[in-house]
């Protein structure tokens, strides 16, 4: 759906797919101004459209691939992907080359999946935050040219609702969410130069489901919604 004017426009990407668990944060915008987006379940899809039509191409055409499939542009125009190997256990990064598309797995140590998050920063390294349910830690995976580092974002004593990862610069921003039922909680988790931080966002209730968060790359600021079910 894209808005037209002072009117709504919709258009049938795909049909007769599988899809599943698409996250609020599987749709992009190119440097042309076109929409991409990114979902699947029994595979891993990406729709575009070029201006005229939407074309749709297979990424991984693995078994149960695709789900919680998040997509961003960096400053080169190069497409990301990165979702969830159901079969596999396993959290899994596409990048699209000249020749194709290029896939690994992250390496995260649990075998069992994880609530995770992808973004880049200002040198266009590619970031995933996971949640490590194993040890009540978010983790920041970090993928170079050299290979992949990480480092402990936070720990937390709650169950993680969901998360989401934006920077501002080479700074990272972590908005995710938390709880026992009937009060859940919204918190930044930020890195300066003094460290890690965390701040509380929304402490109102029964919120912070579907999280989508992005920085203005012209200012200091961070903006976030998500879903809040005791208020609609």
């Amino acid at each position: 759906t894209v808005q037209m004017q002072s009117t709504w426009h919709h258009d049938i990407v795909a049909d007769a797919l599988t899809i599943n668990n698409m996250s609020p944060r599987s749709q992009a915008v190119d440097a042309m101004g076109y929409p991409h987006i990114a979902y699947g379940y029994n595979k891993l899809y990406h729709s575009w459209y070029n201006g005229s039509v939407w074309q749709t191409e297979i990424v991984d055409d693995a078994p149960q691939t695709g789900g919680n499939a998040e997509i961003v542009f960096d400053s080169l125009d190069q497409l990301h992907i990165g979702y969830l190997d159901d079969e596999n256990q396993a959290i899994k990064y596409a990048v699209q080359m000249p020749g194709g598309w290029s896939i690994e797995s992250v390496p995260v140590a649990e075998s069992a999946l994880s609530k995770f998050s992808m973004s880049v920063d200002d040198a266009d390294n590619v970031a995933f935050i996971i949640d490590h349910p194993d040890s009540d830690s978010l983790s920041l995976y970090y993928k170079t040219s050299t290979g992949w580092s990480n480092e402990v974002a936070g720990t937390y004593d709650v169950s993680i609702t969901d998360i989401a990862l934006t920077f501002h610069g080479a700074e990272p921003r972590i908005v995710y969410s938390g709880g026992m039922y009937g009060s859940i909680d919204v918190k930044l988790l930020y890195k300066t130069g003094s460290g890690w931080n965390t701040a509380f966002l929304d402490s109102s209730g029964y919120g912070g489901f579907s999280i989508s968060v992005c920085t203005d790359s012209s200012s200091d600021v961070t903006s976030a919604a998500y879903l809040d079910t005791d208020n609609g």
